[in-house]
């Protein structure tokens, strides 16, 4: 199997990996959402670190940095997992999303990120065919989120919450 590598992958990032050895793992999302996809037949894995829904909010960096926004990050991360996969239908790929917390404390969070984060991925993926199989979104925790290839489960770990897998 060879020895574990960890691939972090910060806001706006995303990877994928087919080496079941190889860990994906994003830390600390808040409103940001961690989109997890899995092709079964394949084992191939891909994350992405979404912070905001829509790139027409800033074309220039949607150019620089995809996985920035939901809609051209989820595109990327399909056609990189579809590419490294050998995947000629986007139907057979799963999806988990974790994170999209309402973390920014006010009285009134008129910007509602993390809620526009969880809609603009769920709808994004719904558009590409792709079924999502498991959530844990929404609520007001902090939440660090682990996967590898050839294994469907995500990892999620809170600080003075717990883990727990979806």
């Amino acid at each position: 199997m060879g020895v574990a590598q960890t691939k972090i992958i910060g806001i706006g990032e995303y990877a994928v990996a087919r080496n079941p050895s190889t860990r994906l793992k994003t830390m600390a999302l808040g409103s940001c959402v961690a989109v997890c996809l899995y092709h079964p037949p394949s084992g191939v894995a891909g994350m992405a670190h979404v912070a905001l829904p829509e790139a027409a909010a800033n074309k220039e960096k949607a150019i620089k940095t995809p996985a920035y926004f939901a809609d051209s990050g989820i595109k990327h991360l399909l056609n990189k997992l579809a590419y490294l996969g050998n995947i000629s239908l986007i139907p057979e790929i799963r999806a988990k999303l974790v994170g999209g917390a309402a973390v920014i404390y006010m009285k009134k969070d008129s910007f509602n990120i993390g809620a526009r984060n969880i809609a603009a991925c769920r709808d994004t993926l719904r558009r590409y065919g792709v079924l999502v199989k498991g959530e844990h979104v929404g609520g007001t925790i902090n939440r660090t989120v682990t996967m590898q290839p050839g294994d469907d489960g995500v990892f999620i770990y809170t600080p003075g919450v717990g883990s727990w897998t979806i």
